[in-house]
């Protein structure tokens, strides 16, 4: 899997388990959230600037701006993307975007065990 997208991911989870702590915590209070801020700050100062700034553009639109690619098909959209894209998505690992929404689209086969 390519570098870039594992950061991604990882970086989607943590900032999505801290909304849901958030969530959680209005009503037990202010949860503590430093080391996991602190985390969050150290991927995003690994990306590629063009990288981060896609994902954040895509984050104030989205809840889930990283999405899985399968059987061509972006599970954020749920549009079949071109056979072209497909094609180059399932051969490189590159970052690739849905042709229809936009979100950064993985493919399944180059996922993590945690996200399949």
């Amino acid at each position: 899997m390519n570098k870039t997208l594992e950061m991604l991911l990882r970086l989607e989870g943590l900032v999505l388990t801290r909304k849901g702590l958030e969530l959680a915590g209005q009503a037990t209070g202010k949860p503590h959230f430093d080391e996991l801020d602190e985390e969050i700050q150290k991927l995003r100062r690994q990306l590629p600037s063009s990288v981060l700034s896609l994902y954040d553009r895509l984050a104030r639109r989205y809840a889930d701006p990283v999405s899985m690619l399968s059987e061509g098909v972006c599970q954020g959209c749920h549009q079949k993307i071109s056979k072209t894209l497909a094609v180059l998505h399932n051969r490189s690992h590159e970052v690739f975007q849905c042709e229809h929404c936009g979100r950064i689209i993985f493919a399944k086969k180059h996922a993590p065990d945690y996200v399949t």
